[in-house]
């Protein structure tokens, strides 16, 4: 027996396709027979023999799929070819695109963007107006947050971040990023102005390299 329908007569059209609002047949999980989730474009983006569920306002369109014990709720859209799956929890105003995944205990949510082949798994967290694109993979307890910009880097623990002369500083246990800048931890202190000096003054640049010293020792 099938778990939900879409209801056709309660649609809206989104970026140029017709999304429907979905109704529970069944009782599963915490779902009520009864209850009025979400939006999704057809059955192929929500499973229907598990107890994934999208609801809120939460949109799930595309090629993208959630399932398994997955929860997409709140504002959250998910698209492209982006899958939820596991105990996953995607919520707020976060997005899920591309080709990126998010599984096991992962929870995304706040103004995240999930993007590209990211994959954010294990128990970690990526929150606030952080994104993580590239071949990025979030994992373990890792936590990423604030104004974080993560392409193709391995997070396992807490990312530090910091606001410094309006320029994203976002340092992980091997890498610190500015924008679409890398460096190594041991390339920061032989770090020439020259480099980036297209992008900050030599005054600032001293001082955030003196920062972001500080913060790698810890």
């Amino acid at each position: 027996m099938k778990k939900y329908k879409l209801i056709e007569s309660d649609f809206k059209i989104y970026n140029g396709i017709k999304l429907f609002r979905i109704k529970a047949l069944m009782s599963f999980g915490s779902i009520k027979k009864g209850d009025v989730g979400g939006y999704i474009e057809s059955e192929q983006n929500l499973g229907m023999y598990c107890n994934a569920w999208v609801s809120g306002d939460a949109k799930v369109f595309d090629n993208a799929r959630v399932f398994d014990g997955a929860n997409v709720y709140d504002n959250a859209r998910v698209f492209g070819n982006a899958k939820v799956f596991n105990d996953a929890k995607v919520f707020g105003s976060a997005s899920v695109y591309n080709n990126a995944k998010v599984y096991d205990a992962a929870r995304v949510f706040g103004d995240t963007r999930i993007c590209d082949n990211a994959n954010v798994y294990g128990s970690a967290w990526v929150y606030g107006n952080a994104w993580v694109c590239g071949d990025t993979l979030v994992y373990g307890n890792a936590n990423v947050y604030g104004n974080a910009w993560v392409c193709s880097d391995k997070i396992t623990t807490i990312l530090k971040t910091i606001m410094c002369f309006r320029h994203c500083i976002s340092i992980t246990d091997n890498f610190v990023f500015c924008g679409c800048m890398k460096w190594k931890h041991n390339e920061i202190k032989g770090l020439k102005y020259d480099c980036v000096k297209e992008h900050i003054s030599e005054k600032q640049f001293k001082i955030i390299k003196k920062v972001v010293l500080e913060l790698i020792k810890y």
